[in-house]
């Protein structure tokens, strides 16, 4: 998806996410999942942390700290 795509769909897609934020008792993970989720469906690419934080303005370590203290499978 390019930019006005992922800017269409915004208002959906984040009154999608509100309903898990349930699902994340940590607040710093519920200000960066949509960070994640726009990152996944846009064009970027490489979609790892560093690309994804100099594209969306967000500094890099906060993005390395949340996935380092979460499990993931």
């Amino acid at each position: 998806m390019d930019v006005p795509q992922i800017r269409k769909h915004t208002p959906t897609l984040m009154k999608h996410l509100k309903r898990f934020d349930a699902c994340f008792p940590r607040k710093n993970t519920i200000a960066f999942r949509p960070i994640d989720v726009f990152s996944q469906l846009s064009d970027l690419a490489e979609k790892s942390v560093e690309p994804i934080a100099i594209n969306t303005g967000v500094s890099v370590r906060p993005l390395q700290e949340r996935l380092s203290q979460h499990c993931w499978d």
